[in-house]
């Protein structure tokens, strides 16, 4: 078979290109294995202190922010983990070294788990079926109930003539997106009860609520080509951009509110069919 890369064999960017193309390829990602991740692993291993782990803990940004303000190496590294040890407080700091080992390895494998070859991705889904298996019946049944109706919606929206969103498929991230969104909406209220006098300010003509809904659409603004959409919608876990927004704002009352979208409107949904997990 010909190679579909231009990049040289055997670099990074080859591999990365070869395992992002074998995602709907089984037989592809089995003779990858834990090749795209394998660097990954091999720092989270050969870290052996809390210094370290703060860094693989920290966001990439913020080392290139403070090396652009000309930081030197040390001086990075102690004011990421000075940050770091602030932000996970008393959790952080008494928690050992090789436990903090065990989980960075443990959220890299299980995050990449459904990309990789089988053994993992079996592995993921029995660990996350347990884990639900472990809930008591009653909480399991409302919540398979609750989150059916996620599964109903996104069964319904078209991401290309013809081709809809698997709605069961990308159910864990659009839980997750649902969540998030309601979760950060509560703490932007507090934010604003404690710091703005219950009242955000009008900026631009736009009202506190409504920048908040406009920045979760700016998130996931993006131009991908069709090709790119088909492969995701048929692989991935994630649902196309635009119905990371539409999808999930219809089910957050603050948003019918923030715009006073009313009956008639494209995106609304009557209050009985909104889905509320939390």
């Amino acid at each position: 078979m010909a190679r579909e890369s231009t990049d040289a064999p055997g670099s990074p960017e080859q591999m990365i290109s070869d395992f992002h193309r074998s995602h709907a390829d089984m037989a592809r990602r089995n003779a990858l294995g834990l090749t795209p991740i394998a660097s990954t692993l091999a720092i989270i291993g050969g870290t052996q202190d809390r210094a370290g782990f703060a860094r693989i803990m920290a966001y990439p940004w913020m080392d290139a922010f403070l090396a652009e303000q000309g930081f030197a190496g040390q001086q990075r590294l102690k004011v990421m983990t000075d940050s770091a040890v602030k932000d996970m407080a008393q959790l952080f700091a008494a928690t050992p070294v090789r436990d903090l080992q065990s989980f960075l390895m443990f959220k890299t494998l299980d995050h990449w788990a459904p990309s990789l070859s089988e053994p993992w991705v079996q592995a993921h889904f029995d660990f996350h079926s347990k884990r639900l298996q472990s809930v008591p019946k009653r909480r399991a049944a409302e919540f398979e109930k609750r989150t059916a109706g996620l599964v109903d919606q996104f069964n319904g929206y078209e991401a290309l003539p013809g081709l809809t969103i698997n709605g069961r498929q990308n159910l864990g991230e659009n839980i997750g997106d649902l969540g998030g969104l309601s979760v950060a909406y509560a703490a932007y209220r507090a934010y604003v009860a404690d710091k703005q006098g219950g009242k955000a300010p009008v900026i631009d003509g736009f009202t506190g609520e409504q920048r908040f809904f406009l920045a979760w659409s700016q998130l996931w603004r993006n131009i991908t080509g069709e090709a790119e959409i088909r492969r995701k919608v048929l692989s991935d876990v994630h649902s196309p951009g635009e119905f990371r927004v539409n999808g999930v704002v219809r089910n957050v009352d603050a948003w019918y509110e923030a715009f006073g979208v009313k009956p008639g409107d494209k995106l609304y949904l009557p209050p009985e069919r909104r889905v509320r997990i939390w």
